[in-house]
């Protein structure tokens, strides 16, 4: 635990080319479901009302906090604030969407990503953005020998997603209505 005088670790953060994501630690993902504008004001982003996005429910949110809570070290495979920095002058940064894996690498070296955009800033390309800077960030990680995704059969948006970033489709379903694909890591 951090004494009052040590300041707050730095926020892991990764730029793309319209985003900036921000890896959730165990306090923002406190602070997003205890003190939601506390959570804002963490990120230095304006305030939504439209926040969590479609997907990222309670349970969800729980499971980061849970999972960060009891493995430190695996904050950046967790979950990732997706922020768009790009804002009018003076204006404060704004909240696009939330995604990111589900633990580190398991003994196969296999991870799960999964992702979820504001309604407003949906078909503008910024999963695929994320998803993609997402998947390179673990690709440095030598453990990394895949990642798989699960959509729904008539989730559309999120199969285009994974297959403009090279997925595929497996042929195995852990559900009639769910598709799984994959995304092989080559050895480095």
């Amino acid at each position: 635990m951090l004494a009052r005088s040590d300041p707050p670790p730095p926020l892991r953060v990764l730029r793309t080319e319209r985003l900036e994501l921000v890896a959730v630690d165990h306090a923002l993902a406190v602070a997003q479901i205890e003190d939601r504008m506390g959570f804002f004001a963490a990120l230095s982003v304006r305030p939504t009302a439209a926040w969590p996005p479609p997907l990222l429910d309670m349970e969800a949110m729980s499971f980061t906090r849970d999972r960060v809570a009891n493995f430190p070290a695996e904050v950046g495979w967790q979950a990732w604030v997706w922020i768009d920095p790009d804002v009018a002058p003076g204006a404060l940064r704004e909240l696009v969407g939330f995604g990111g894996f589900t633990a580190a690498p398991d003994p196969n070296g296999w991870v799960e990503i999964g992702y979820s955009v504001l309604p407003a800033r949906q078909g503008r390309g910024y999963a695929t953005e994320a998803v993609s800077a997402l998947v390179a960030w673990g690709r440095r990680d030598p453990r990394l020998a895949g990642v798989c995704a699960h959509t729904m059969v008539d989730g559309f948006a999120s199969q285009n997603v994974l297959k403009k970033l090279g997925f595929a489709l497996a042929p195995n379903r852990p559900y009639p209505d769910v598709l799984r694909w994959e995304l092989r890591i080559a050895p480095a």
